[in-house]
């Protein structure tokens, strides 16, 4: 074996060793104290410079997370949940595809954070996972509708797709290469050489607050990675569409932050598609993923008229069980929070 070989072994040796003594005991998590970081975030700082020396960043906080947090949760032993995996999933619903030929707006839950939105001749699709499988986690609910179907759907009228960023939960090469030529993909920054190589598309890359016609591409408290690209080598974020007397959210992965109230003083939102789930330990996922109790907050910010959750009850991404969120909405009685099954249509 050769010496660099050898210490690069060595290396990962040693903070494995440092990951499982750290975690000889679980981390605290203290709410109070992540709130208040939360309300002294200055919304100016939202439009700071969020890109330097090479890599893309929040610049309304410093985070937390690193290689070895990351260590450091798989090594720690999860806590228990009052349900099992396979509780409080969401319902697989049989898609009607002539019904959705024949309506002209609506909002259809695929599965994950991948949503089609039609808006008259508008359509709109979210994040588009078709796979079984998450790189690795396995779908818990099988797809209501194929992705040909998808397409046979959206030839009467404008299919944009909206991708919020690069992790292989929300921008899934094997769906991505089924498209057709000249499908026009709508992507955060960096992240074109990478699609580019998959099809030919018609792509726009967008940067915080760029808008494309009704499309704006706004801040999210998230990060990115991929085997191929690098950490925060790309952008993240989610999307604001305005189309005709409808605005709606379509949120990507984001922590609880500043930016929700600035959407709710900038838009007025109509319905919000906000991802939650992955929320589980909270130590470490505090920064990029929404609890239940915070997503109802975002949607207070946002003073949204409906919100539909997503994110949750397909793939296990946290410690939580997939559907720990329905379980936990069921104590929550408010009457603009809509939870969805997979394959059922909201009209509006």
């Amino acid at each position: 074996m050769k010496k660099a070989e050898v210490n690069s072994m060595k290396t990962l040796l040693v903070l494995v060793i440092l990951a499982l003594l750290t975690a000889c005991s679980s981390q605290k998590f203290d709410e109070k104290k992540w709130k208040k970081s939360v309300s002294e975030q200055k919304k100016e700082d939202i439009y700071k410079e969020n890109h330097s020396e090479g890599r893309y960043h929040n610049p309304w906080m410093e985070g937390t997370k690193s290689f070895k947090t990351f260590l450091r949760w798989k090594v720690t032993k999860a806590e228990t949940y009052p349900i099992g995996m396979k509780d409080y999933l969401p319902k697989r619903l049989v898609t009607d595809i002539k019904e959705l030929k024949e309506r002209k707006r609506y909002v259809l839950w695929i599965g994950h954070m991948t949503f089609l939105i039609r808006v008259d001749e508008n359509f709109y699709l979210l994040d588009p996972i078709f796979s079984s499988r998450a790189l690795l986690p396995e779908r818990y609910v099988d797809l209501p509708i194929e992705l040909e179907d998808i397409l046979d759907i959206t030839k009467a009228g404008r299919l944009r797709v909206l991708i919020t960023h690069n992790h292989y939960d929300h921008l899934d090469k094997k769906t991505i290469k089924k498209l057709p030529e000249g499908t026009e993909i709508y992507l955060p920054a960096g992240n074109k050489s990478l699609v580019d190589g998959w099809g030919s598309y018609e792509i726009t890359e967008m940067q915080w607050e760029e808008v494309a016609e009704e499309i704006t591409f706004v801040p999210a408290s998230h990060w990115s990675n991929r085997a191929t690209q690098g950490r925060n080598t790309t952008l993240w974020g989610s999307f604001i569409v305005e189309d005709g007397e409808k605005t709606i959210f379509l949120g990507g992965d984001s922590g609880y932050f500043i930016g929700f109230k600035e959407l709710g003083d900038n838009y007025d939102i109509d319905i919000a598609l906000v991802s939650l789930g992955a929320y589980e330990p909270r130590w470490f996922m505090h920064e990029s993923h929404l609890n239940v109790p915070e997503s109802v907050r975002a949607m207070e910010d946002m003073k949204a008229e409906i919100m539909i959750p997503g994110h949750w009850g397909t793939f296990k991404l946290g410690d939580e069980p997939p559907g720990y969120p329905k379980y936990q909405f069921n104590k929550i009685e408010d009457a603009r929070v809509k939870i969805m099954d997979i394959g059922e249509v909201i009209f509006f």
